[in-house]
């Protein structure tokens, strides 16, 4: 969205526009759920069995879905069917995908789901300027404009996240050292006469 309303070259439509912001919020949204769900099996499963259950319980959704659209039909009917180059590339980018699967569960295993979309909005800000390298689109200066505020936002985010680890951490030294002190206060005497 911040890409091409802000370079002098695409096409965007007030539709196409609406449709962008669902699924960054879907995608937030998923997140979130995500986060909620990996927290609370946790302790129970590792994140390659979860990723597993979870792959399986999709298949009632996106096996119909595929029958729908005629996706499997234009599998049955692909054309690199008997090429062991297509079938590489093929099984190449389902790691990728289940690896990309592993990390997101394992960032947001260890990290908060808004600290895991931060990154990503830093990430795909970087990737605009990649891509107006790579397909040389003429940026505009609102194009820039977003990317800095973009790039603000997270610095600022960031920086709230640090001083909340500093303050958790010199309130658990405090902690650590008030239950000490008793023990430090009565060092050299005896217990009787305590």
């Amino acid at each position: 969205m911040l890409c091409v309303s802000g370079s002098t070259g695409g096409d965007i439509t007030t539709l196409g526009l609406i449709y962008m912001s669902l699924g960054v919020l879907m995608s937030a949204l998923k997140v979130v759920y995500l986060e909620k769900i990996v927290r609370s099996v946790r302790k129970d499963m590792g994140m390659v069995s979860f990723l597993f259950w979870l792959d399986l319980f999709m298949m009632p959704i996106l096996a119909p879905w595929a029958i729908a659209n005629g996706e499997v039909f234009d599998v049955t009917n692909w054309g690199q069917k008997g090429s062991a180059i297509a079938w590489g590339f093929l099984i190449m980018v389902s790691i990728m995908g289940g690896l990309r699967a592993y990390s997101i569960n394992l960032t947001v295993k260890y990290a908060s789901a808004l600290t895991k979309t931060a990154a990503d909005i830093f990430t795909q800000a970087l990737t605009i300027y990649c891509s107006l390298v790579i397909f040389h689109t003429t940026a505009t200066p609102l194009l820039h404009a977003g990317i800095a505020v973009t790039i603000a936002g997270f610095a600022f985010y960031t920086a709230i996240k640090y001083n909340e680890k500093q303050k958790a951490k010199a309130a658990a030294k405090a902690q650590k050292t008030i239950e000490e002190e008793p023990f430090l206060a009565n060092k050299g005497k005896s217990v009787e006469s305590v």
